[in-house]
């Protein structure tokens, strides 16, 4: 049985242990498990998932909010995003 690689196995934490792989594979991350009770689809605003930085202002769970909604935006909004949510519920 292989391993599934990081980009497709990637669960944030605060206590995030992997950052240098998260750094060095942020831009093929395909696949990330939110656990915990901030979840990036219920508030645009990032600062709510900050969770500490990691050298030069670089903060795991932001970047990752933040890569949640351009995917969002760019398959999903406008096309599917009236059934799901109101207006209101998207708009900070």
């Amino acid at each position: 049985m292989e391993q599934v690689t990081f980009t497709f196995n990637v669960t944030p934490t605060a206590g995030y242990q992997y950052v240098p792989a998260f750094v060095r594979f942020f831009k093929e991350i395909k696949i990330v498990h939110f656990i915990g009770l901030n979840k990036p689809w219920l508030s645009r605003d990032s600062s709510l998932f900050a969770s500490g930085s990691f050298g030069k202002g670089y903060d795991i769970m932001t970047e990752l909010h933040k890569k949640w909604w351009k995917v969002f935006n760019r398959h999903y909004f406008g096309k599917i995003a009236g059934e799901i949510f109101s207006i209101s519920d998207v708009t900070p």
